[in-house]
């Protein structure tokens, strides 16, 4: 079962990634192969959480 109702859940800490400012703990849901996914499955999980968004995060 999905944590929390979302896929493939974990936290992230920002300092180990390029993309994203450093000092935080990110919470993400799956990979997705297309931007247009991550959106469709940040879509969904807004009607549990709001204010979710999809990001590309790279190293």
């Amino acid at each position: 079962m999905a944590r929390g109702g979302l896929p493939q859940a974990g936290v992230l800490v920002s300092d180990a990634f390029a993309s994203l400012h450093p000092g935080y703990l990110v919470i993400f849901s799956g990979v997705y192969a297309t931007l247009a996914g991550a959106q469709r499955a940040a879509a969904a999980a807004q009607l549990r959480y709001p204010g979710t968004y999809s990001r590309r995060i790279a190293r």
